[in-house]
């Protein structure tokens, strides 16, 4: 008899072992999805955007992965385990938020300093032009 107990109990491991991988490549799946909150996306935006085409793509992305991540299911059943994507899919929706407001700080701040460049300019040539030859 303890024979028998104990190969239903390596039986039992082994199906425990084979469920928590499954429940591990389900994690590996949406792991992706988290990768931007693990930057500080200001400092990121700030030294990486040059262009006005650099915040336009971002913002263009960013509604696309918003519209893919409303796809995504509200639950994945794993064998006999049901895991719950909602606060999943909340806290990407955070990280999303803080891109965009980053997006938005950062596109402000970089048109502040061009539009004072241009003054500057502008303020350069005026007095250029009012000196008397």
């Amino acid at each position: 008899m303890p024979e028998r107990n104990s190969k239903h109990l390596n039986t039992v491991y082994i199906k425990a072992e084979e469920l928590f991988q499954k429940l591990s490549e389900v994690k590996t799946a949406y792991l992706p999805w988290t990768v931007l909150g693990t930057i500080d996306l200001q400092a990121y935006i700030e030294q990486n955007f040059k262009t006005v085409d650099d915040w336009e793509n971002n913002f263009q992305m960013l509604k696309a992965k918003r519209k893919e991540l409303k796809k995504l299911p509200d639950s994945v059943k794993v064998d006999c385990i049901n895991v719950n994507l909602v606060p999943f899919k909340g806290g990407v929706e955070d990280i999303f938020k803080r891109l965009s407001d980053a997006l938005v700080e950062t596109l402000q701040t970089s048109i502040e300093k061009d539009a004072e460049e241009v003054f500057k300019f502008i303020k350069a040539g005026l007095a250029k032009l009012n000196s008397n030859p």
